[in-house]
Parts: C-alpha cells; structure tokens; sequence
C-alpha cells in the first residue's frame, strides 16, 4: 500500500509583528527573516499518514512526502526519514518562483505520481503563501482519481478502501472510498507532527 503526502515550507506569519512589515515588490511582504515551518494543514496529513502506518498491521505500508521547494527543506525531509518515510522527494526550487504558480506545483506532482503510481494523495488544504487552496483539486483532476475532504481523521485502511471521517458544514461523517483517492486534509484531529528519536535519527544516517 503506497501513500504519498505533499508539503510545503512557509514562513512562520504567527511571528510577524506589525513594525516588521515591509512590502517586497510586487510580491507582497517581505518575510525572508522569518523561521520555517511545515504548513499547518500538510503537518496535519503527515502524522495521519504516519498513525495510518502504526495502526496498519495486516500489510505494509509505504509512506513518501513530496515537496517543491529550496534547500531549507532538506532538513524536513531528513527528519521525515527518521519518522519513516521511506521515499522523500523534493522538486528544486531555489528561488520560490513557484510560490504564486500552484498550476504548475501540481502538474509537477502529477508527473510524479504517474510514473509512481499511489494508492492514496493526502493534502494540506491550503497553504501560504499564493495558495488559493485549489493545490488538492488540481492534482486529483491531472491524476483523475476521486477528491474528499476536508478529512479530519483516518480510521482504517485496506488493500481496496480507506475509512475516514470528513467534516462537513459543521458535522462530522464517517466516510469509506475506494482507493485510489485524493484527500484534502482540514482541521485534522492531529495538528502535530510527531519528533523523531534520537534512536530514529541515528537509524536514518
């Protein structure tokens, strides 16, 4: 059973203070002095992914996160061996050109998942910066598998459905899909990212 989660680094705008803000550009604000984090929702995706693997005991599954982005993420993607992902993909973007150019982020995700096929794509919602939240949409149109979301959690998985639950217009449903899907993760019951032990870090080198 494959599983591929995509991820983005962005700038963490919680520290932002209103004095710091100054416009870059055309591009908007500048915020090259701010620390890097994992985007809320595609942190989200990740630990599911992660707690789908830890709970799956009748057949392997093989977890691989996707990302486009510069080299500050490289330290992402090592921890992210650490926790287990046996597959750690990051498309060169040095400059964030594609950033404001979502299009182009999923057909290179697309590409990618052609020539590897998965049984399930989970998602982030959305994400900053220039993410309008149509990232999930346009890469279940360019694969054309099934979309759902926003998922909140993941139940179960089998060789030929995944159990979710999915909120929607305030209630909460519990959902099973054939595989393969596309999943848009929302405001998941597990918003934390899990650390790698040292055991873990030292087992990935």
């Amino acid at each position: 059973m494959k599983l591929l989660v995509s991820f983005k680094i962005c700038h963490n705008l919680e520290l932002l203070r209103e004095e710091d803000i100054a416009m870059k550009g055309e591009m908007g604000i500048d915020t090259h002095f701010l620390p890097n984090i994992i985007n809320c929702y595609d942190e989200s995706a990740l630990e599911l992914a992660l707690r789908l693997r830890d709970k799956t005991e009748e057949f392997p599954v093989e977890l691989s996160a996707f990302t486009v982005g510069n080299e500050q993420t490289e330290l992402t993607l090592k921890g992210l061996r650490a926790l287990g992902f046996t597959h750690t993909i990051r498309v060169k973007d040095e400059h964030e050109i594609t950033n404001f150019s979502p299009e182009i982020v999923a057909e290179t995700m697309a590409t990618y998942i052609k020539e590897n096929p998965q049984d399930c794509i989970l998602l982030g919602r959305e994400a900053p910066v220039g993410n309008q939240g149509v990232m999930a949409q346009l890469v279940a149109e360019k694969i054309k598998y099934p979309l759902v979301g926003p998922v909140i959690d993941i139940l179960a998985i089998d060789q030929k459905s995944i159990t979710i639950l999915v909120s929607n217009e305030g209630s909460i449903q519990k959902q099973t899909i054939k595989l393969p899907c596309v999943l848009c993760v929302g405001n998941a019951v597990i918003s934390k990212l899990r650390v790698a032990t040292l055991r873990e870090r030292a087992g990935s080198e």
